[in-house]
């Protein structure tokens, strides 16, 4: 329902522009505020004076830069004015203003109620039972369109680099010295990556590093990497990899699960609505059905 209400929404959104601007021409834009009003421009019948752009302009501006805001909203100004009144002539017979502007309250009234509806009653919560079940029911849909790895990555200036004490720190298994090396990074990296959970596309990986250094193959589990150019120091270790085509890992796709259960639930609780209001007016016979 949302989906369709929106595609509505689009759909009136080019003919609700032309009738924003019919309603601001015909609202005393091409009225003089004080009789030494300023017009900047003249479009058939419409005129647009400086009182009426006198608000947007900034006004600690430089006399140049108002001048450029100026000429810019009067070009635009006249480009409206001109496809308006092509609008006007062309389609003006076709159209049912009034309508169309029923019709587009209408759906903004119900989205924004349907929303407000859901979102004071739906649940946020998704526990972990629930995510996985989504997803064995649906690993067919989570095929690798390309290989994938968890890892670890840093990139420091070679200059700034004091290599003895990042190898140690990088080579310790003792939890204080990756806090360590975190902060080391923080302090001196030109780019690094250390969170062990985030998987990335080798692509992402390849193109971080000099190019040629590593390919795809050389993105396997276990493999760790430390290398330098004229410029930089990098260090490399793959904690993980699902190659191209496989079954991608559950924490791989856990956001998109999330984004997906969280949109079914909207879902299901707009049609909640739409059903017990119908119920409910139904038997209070405010609502008459003459079709069998």
């Amino acid at each position: 329902m949302a989906t369709h209400l929106m595609t509505r929404i689009c759909k009136w959104g080019s003919t609700l522009f032309l009738l924003l601007i019919f309603i601001a021409c015909q609202s005393g834009a091409d009225t003089p505020e004080t009789p030494d009003d300023t017009l900047l421009a003249e479009v058939y019948n419409q005129k647009l004076y400086a009182s009426t752009i006198e608000g947007i302009l900034p006004e600690n501006s430089s006399e140049e830069d108002r001048k450029m805001r100026t000429r810019v909203y009067v070009e635009n100004w006249v480009k409206d004015q001109l496809l308006l009144h092509e609008a006007e002539k062309n389609m003006s017979d076709k159209l049912d203003i009034d309508k169309l502007v029923r019709d587009y309250r209408a759906s903004l009234l119900i989205h924004h109620y349907e929303k407000q509806w859901v979102e004071s009653r739906i649940d946020t919560s998704i526990n972990i039972s629930e995510l996985l079940s989504y997803y064995d029911k649906n690993r067919d849909q989570y095929q690798l369109q390309k290989t994938i790895v968890r890892c670890y990555f840093i990139k420091l200036p070679e200059a700034e680099a004091d290599m003895d004490d990042i190898r140690d720190l990088w080579n310790s298994e003792d939890e204080s010295d990756f806090v360590r090396l975190v902060e080391y990074c923080n302090a001196h990296a030109d780019l690094f990556m250390l969170d062990e959970e985030k998987w990335y596309e080798v692509d992402e990986i390849t193109q971080l590093i000099p190019a040629g250094t590593l390919s795809e193959r050389s993105m396997q589990a276990g493999r760790e990497y430390a290398f330098s150019d004229s410029d930089f120091a990098y260090f490399i270790r793959i904690l993980e990899s699902v190659q191209e085509e496989d079954t991608a890992p559950f924490t791989y796709i856990q956001e998109q699960a999330e984004r997906y259960i969280m949109h079914q639930r909207k879902l299901t609780l707009q049609e909640q609505l739409r059903n017990e209001l119908y119920e409910k007016e139904l038997s209070s016979r405010k609502v008459k059905i003459y079709v069998e």
